[in-house]
């Protein structure tokens, strides 16, 4: 899971970095560094977003970038 398909799942959802990182459980300074590219998503946090978003919706995103 790549920093754009995360990003896209977050504006897809219409929420800001503060709103979709409480969502799925990690800091917003750490969603940030993501989006940013800073730092890569840890397994912890891919198991996060799973944990929150089924693959269908996952793979209707990815489709879009």
């Amino acid at each position: 899971m790549n920093r754009e398909l995360i990003r896209r799942l977050r504006v897809n959802k219409n929420m800001n970095q503060y709103e979709f990182s409480r969502y799925i459980g990690i800091s917003r300074g750490l969603l940030a560094q993501i989006e940013a590219g800073y730092i890569s998503p840890s397994r912890s946090v891919i198991q996060k977003i799973l944990s929150v978003f089924d693959e269908d919706y996952i793979e209707k995103v990815r489709a879009l970038l």
